[in-house]
């Protein structure tokens, strides 16, 4: 049997996922593809064509995956890299196990423990970004309020000041040091809380 691969281009911004613009997905599974079809199927009275396409397995679908220009990312294989396992590199460990895609063309360096890690964060280009260049400066004694439209990020970076979230890139400084949060209680052992 042979097989075809299309690769899907949006002119428009397209959210995938039940949540909230911040909550998006960069890919979406099978189920969530096939139901759309039949909605359109249905609307030109075609679902029984498209039925029967299934049915005969002349018409197959998966999960989608990311894509940046020309180059597929998987999910990044479920197995465990020595070199990555022992390496006394923390920062480098960390940032493999945080990894969610891994390109298609470097997946042997990744299986050998040498993939470029930037590479992985690339992946986090994609989508709609809740903060992007965002700055918040707050000084003691002041009261202050956040406003913005509704998925302009204000829960996000709320969130992520409080420890709920693990921000991306950026950093965040607390009484003139750099923090990150790794949950609640952190952030409440420091002061900030919402």
């Amino acid at each position: 049997m042979n097989y075809k691969i299309y690769k899907m281009i949006f002119t428009q911004g397209v959210h995938f996922g039940d949540h909230s613009l911040e909550k998006s997905e960069i890919t979406f599974q099978a189920d969530t593809l096939f139901s759309a079809l039949c909605i359109e199927a249905l609307k030109i009275d075609k679902l029984d064509v498209l039925l029967n396409s299934v049915k005969e397995n002349h018409l197959v679908f998966s999960d989608a995956f990311p894509y940046m220009n020309q180059e597929f990312f998987i999910p990044k294989p479920m197995k465990k890299i020595e070199q990555v396992i022992q390496s006394e590199d923390m920062t480098m460990r960390k940032k493999f196990k945080k990894l969610e895609y891994v390109q298609v063309s470097l997946l042997d360096q990744y299986l050998k423990g040498q993939y470029p890690i930037e590479k992985g964060s690339d992946i986090k280009k994609l989508g709609v970004h809740a903060l992007k260049s965002c700055s918040l400066t707050l000084r003691k004694g002041e009261v202050n309020a956040l406003a913005g439209e509704n998925g302009a990020g204000k829960s996000t970076l709320m969130k992520i000041l409080t420890g709920i979230y693990q921000r991306d890139e950026g950093e965040i400084t607390y009484n003139g040091k750099k923090i990150d949060f790794n949950n609640p209680r952190e952030a409440q052992e420091a002061g900030i809380a919402i």
